[in-house]
């Protein structure tokens, strides 16, 4: 972690606290997010379990940042949507 994530990191893994990040290009706000969203998933685990159905995320990702979720967490729904989709 840098010196940004340390501070924030608090913040962004273990409260629910509204954030906002500002930082050069390179800084590591993309991992930042990335700790929101792992402690949300640490929110639905019951029993080693990750209650899919309890909750929904939704977070604009860069598709090799997007590809290494789908590969490591195999038992969750993460797809892509495009603005050429029509749901």
């Amino acid at each position: 972690m840098n010196l940004i994530q340390s501070v924030v990191f608090d913040a962004a893994y273990n409260s629910n606290e509204n954030l906002l990040i500002c930082a050069p290009t390179g800084a590591g706000k993309t991992n930042i997010a990335m700790l929101t969203v792992l402690r949300e998933l640490k929110q639905h685990i019951i029993e080693g379990v990750i209650k899919t159905d309890e909750f929904k995320v939704m977070l604009l990702l860069y598709p090799e940042i997007l590809l290494k979720l789908m590969l490591y967490f195999t038992d969750l729904l993460i797809f892509e949507l495009l603005s050429n989709i029509i749901l």
